[in-house]
């Protein structure tokens, strides 16, 4: 099955250690700016990963579009719903782009919680440490049957379930 997994992101770390636990095959959402990065920004944009212009909520909305028409199997989209990563290790407030992708294609959203990569590469720096980084993959929220106005509901869960590590039934 196909999924929206959504985690929360403190450090460059956290890529590399989500892409190594989550067995589907994953369609990460970056941001245009990323794109500009040589060699890095050629690797995600030719391996099926989805850029957004943060700039243009329409353009944005079309490459999340997109994006999901082409999803089959198993594959799934990796999405960091703070939209950037955290500079001080604490959650940001949510956008509600994965959450608006996951409703037009009815995806559960499966909420993971990345522990322990700060200490691995602190925020700012590419120098990597010794340390173990945790991933916790927690219980899928469904999201079939509900609508667009259900997001601010949707979008507590998720950052509940990642600050505590659980999402409860449903």
């Amino acid at each position: 099955e196909s999924y929206v997994f959504m985690s929360n992101h403190v450090s460059h770390a956290d890529a590399p250690a989500l892409a190594s636990v989550i067995p589907h095959p994953l369609h990460w959402v970056f941001k245009k700016e990323l794109g500009r990065i040589p060699v890095f920004g050629w690797v995600l944009t030719s391996g099926g990963q989805v850029m957004v212009d943060r700039a243009s909520p329409e353009k944005a909305r079309e490459a999340l579009r997109e994006a999901l028409e082409g999803l089959s199997g198993n594959h799934s989209v990796m999405i960091y719903p703070e939209g950037t990563r955290s500079r001080d290790g604490k959650l940001q407030p949510f956008k509600k782009g994965g959450f608006w992708m996951a409703l037009q294609v009815g995806l559960p959203i499966v909420p993971v919680r990345v522990s322990g990569s700060r200490d691995v590469v602190a925020a700012d720096t590419l120098r990597i440490r010794p340390g173990t980084i945790t991933v916790e993959i927690l219980l899928p929220i469904e999201t079939a049957g509900k609508a667009v106005a259900d997001i601010p509901e949707l979008m507590e869960r998720v950052r509940a379930a990642i600050l505590s590590g659980t999402t409860g039934p449903g």
